[in-house]
């Protein structure tokens, strides 16, 4: 037992059990055949031909009884254990189920603040964003992201860093990951609003149309106006290696054309975390397919 824990096949937590089924184990070993070797080897008066034929009968009979009661158990705790854990993924399940329902309803929510209010400035969508996120636990943040013409950029720019009392600009990742100064295109999906603005800073004025993955999940929201979702991306603000994504939803004005979008971004593990609690995550695999993705 000490060789299995030193050599980590076994944790240290889990050596006195361990240990307890296989004294179990072998005292079954001892109980069993100590008494056949016994009455073979031994020089007994009761070892003779006939008494030994009636121990073996009454011996195995026992055995046969007792090893039957103990299937029966085993097999008895198995199902329990087994409607258990049914039951257990049955919840986490709907669980799953009621978080993405919440998601779409937050980034809806949001989008509608927008579309009924038109211009809103960063302090109303702070508190906003800051409300809406709280139905929906395991949000990394909520950001608003305008549509912004070549012709834009420079003014946009400028009145944005005022609003937001900081420098801001429209930015990219080079070919090495580094965010830098956006090259000119004929549109930009700049991330302009976001909370909560703390740990998530290197996101601000990033161009979401910049990179593909995003560019396309934003071209099928603009073209059906409804909401869509990213595949699997790598945000600008992640420092850990957890794999995200957005959902993004469009802000349509009164003739029914999309003049920007909102963003509600996940980072998986957090949600899964948030969502089936830290215990759970740990002794249960998920594994989330997109069923879209030939």
């Amino acid at each position: 037992m000490f060789s299995l824990v030193y050599s980590g096949v076994i944790a240290p937590v889990d050596a006195g059990i361990n240990w307890l089924h296989w004294w179990v184990g072998d005292s079954i070993g001892v109980l069993i055949f100590c008494p056949i070797i016994l009455a073979l080897c031994l020089s007994l008066e009761w070892a003779k031909k006939t008494t030994l034929l009636t121990f073996f009968v009454v011996y195995l009979c026992s055995i046969l009884i007792a090893t039957t009661i103990f299937v029966s158990a085993r097999n008895s705790q198995e199902q329990k254990i087994e409607q258990l854990f049914s039951e257990k993924v049955a919840g986490m399940h709907t669980s799953l189920v009621k978080q993405l329902q919440n998601i779409i309803h937050t980034s809806g929510a949001l989008s509608s603040v927008f579309s009924v209010f038109g211009e809103v400035d960063y302090r109303h969508f702070e508190n906003y964003a800051r409300n809406v996120s709280l139905f929906t636990t395991g949000t990394h943040a909520l950001s608003w992201v305008p549509i912004i013409s070549k012709g834009e950029r420079k003014q946009f720019e400028q009145h944005t860093s005022l609003q937001l009392a900081r420098e801001f600009s429209i930015s990219e990742r080079d070919a090495s990951g580094r965010l830098v100064t956006a090259e000119s295109r004929s549109r930009y999906f700049p991330v302009t609003y976001i909370e909560p603005m703390l740990g998530n800073e290197a996101a601000l004025g990033f161009d979401l149309g910049s990179q593909v993955d995003r560019l396309k999940t934003i071209e099928l929201v603009l073209s059906k106006k409804s909401t869509g979702e990213t595949a699997p991306i790598t945000l600008v603000q992640e420092k850990e290696e957890q794999s995200a994504f957005l959902i993004l939803a469009p802000v349509l004005d009164g003739r029914g054309e999309v003049t920007s979008l909102v963003s509600s971004v996940y980072r998986v593990h957090d949600l899964l975390a948030a969502t089936l609690g830290q215990s759970t995550s740990k002794f249960v695999a998920v594994t989330l397919s997109d069923i879209t993705n030939p």
